[in-house]
């Protein structure tokens, strides 16, 4: 009978760690991602390479994980694999990424064309990447697309210091 028991006990509990399981991912909002349009200023006269890079969720902590020595050593794969955009930053100069065409704002460079590209690989967010001179600084930062991360008709503006990449438009408030 005890042995009845103890087998009762573990299959309720698989059944009822199963079922918090799939009702979590079933009750998880879905993410509606949104081509936003991104302002990268450089604060620094340092050189600075960045990538912008399009993450899917299948992604995420692959390039969580990742280190500043395996992303930016010479010949590295997980760059060259990298959805990326490129670019070399100039001291107060905007690098002004619209990943979807806006004829209000002919400055902006359009990348609409990776933003499809992303969009049919199913990516949520894109990660910030700079090769920084302050070794151990914030060199990468996620920035979500969900369509209500940020707020609307507004470009995402960003900072690269020394040590850091710096999110200077907060978040929308839902």
């Amino acid at each position: 009978m005890k042995m009845k028991n103890r087998i009762s006990i573990k299959v309720l509990m698989f059944a009822t760690s199963l079922a918090m399981v799939l009702g979590g991912c079933a009750s998880a909002p879905k993410i509606k991602p949104t081509p936003w349009t991104l302002s990268i200023t450089k604060k620094t006269p340092a050189s600075i390479e960045m990538d912008i890079i399009g993450v899917t969720e299948s992604d995420q902590k692959y390039y969580e994980g990742m280190s500043w020595d395996d992303y930016w050593k010479a010949d590295s794969q997980i760059r060259r694999d990298a959805p990326r955009l490129t670019r070399f930053l100039q001291k107060d100069k905007s690098w002004s990424v619209a990943l979807k065409k806006d004829p209000k704002h002919p400055e902006y460079e359009d990348d609409s064309a990776k933003w499809a590209d992303w969009s049919r690989r199913g990516v949520v967010e894109l990660l910030l990447v700079a090769r920084l001179p302050e070794t151990g600084g914030l060199w990468k930062v996620p920035l979500p697309l969900d369509k209500n991360a940020w707020p609307k008709n507004q470009a995402i503006e960003v900072e690269v210091l020394d040590s850091r990449i710096v999110v200077l438009t907060p978040p929308a408030r839902n």
